[in-house]
């Protein structure tokens, strides 16, 4: 079996990675993630027998190796799609969901003399420094890294109340919160020595309007991934919050014992500024509980 694809590839014009891609994008329905992945990574030998005649029908259904046959999968000439941020967050919660680190992802993707180059571009797609990307690059890495399963997380910080939602969150009255060590902070470690307004209220200015928000609707890939939109009434609770205690992100976090591994203050940050419109449900629901857990600035 091995040998009908190896000779099945020759006939196409195809290497086991390429071949990888061009399935994971047309026919992940009719072949598993753990054989898209053994071809992406070119290792045939990680195929079970089962799927040889899934992969070979595919195949034979395949015209055979054109004339010319470009030199690089890479090219300036590729089709481009606009970068938008829904793209730049499904990256980001995909490698967090995997745990996998770029240098990793592109040693599966790439040939090694391909890899430096594709380091670069992950980042900047990462840091959403572009405006366009080559579309068969883009869909490449993404469906690549939807073959992958879950990590095996770390036992959760957050100790949820019940079920508790942020749509419970966002509708709880306004809470009396005592000072110092007295205040109940089981869901977020809140550590109140450490919590020490950071900023200065005439710095703290009011929620800026987001443009983008009157247009932006939630992916599916994201919403499949934890993902919500961060409402009107989210952001403004947020920067309510913010302005009560007159404490930044960063400081937030720093005074929590356990934070959440893979939230940064980068990523608080960005919702205040309105640069990011979407956030992992579990992250939002922590640092709404962790600012309710702090008393009033003027109380410290």
């Amino acid at each position: 079996m091995r040998r009908k694809l190896s000779k099945e590839l020759k006939r196409t014009g195809l290497t086991l990675r390429e071949f990888g891609h061009m399935v994971a994008r047309k026919y992940r329905k009719h072949v598993e993630a753990e054989t898209v992945r053994a071809l992406i990574q070119e290792q045939s030998s990680q195929i079970s027998s089962n799927a040889f005649e899934a992969l070979l029908s595919i195949l034979s259904a395949l015209p055979d190796r054109p004339a010319h046959v470009p030199k690089s999968t890479y090219s300036k000439a590729s089709r481009r799609i606009s970068f938008n941020e829904d793209m730049r967050v499904q990256l980001i919660a995909e490698l967090q969901r995997t745990q996998i680190v770029i240098s990793d992802l592109v040693k599966r993707l790439k040939h090694e003399r391909d890899r430096k180059a594709l380091a670069h571009r992950l980042t900047r797609w990462k840091r959403g420094t572009v405006d366009t990307v080559p579309e068969d690059e883009w869909l490449s890495v993404i469906e690549y890294l939807g073959t992958i399963p879950d990590a095996i997380k770390s036992t959760p910080s957050v100790t949820p109340v019940e079920s508790q939602s942020v749509e419970v969150v966002r509708s709880m009255p306004p809470i009396a919160k005592p000072a110092g060590a007295q205040k109940k902070a089981a869901l977020t470690n809140m550590d109140d020595t450490r919590a020490v307004p950071d900023l200065a209220l005439n710095d703290v200015g009011p929620a800026k309007p987001r443009a983008r928000m009157k247009r932006y609707r939630l992916g599916e890939s994201l919403k499949r991934l934890g993902y919500i939109v961060i409402s009107d009434e989210l952001y403004n609770r947020l920067h309510e919050e913010r302005k009560r205690t007159l404490l930044s992100p960063r400081r937030l976090l720093a005074s929590a014992t356990r934070p959440p591994p893979d939230l940064t203050s980068k990523q608080v940050r960005d919702w205040f500024l309105g640069n990011t419109l979407a956030a992992e449900k579990e992250h939002l629901e922590w640092v709404l509980n962790a600012y309710a857990d702090l008393p009033d600035a003027n109380d410290v």
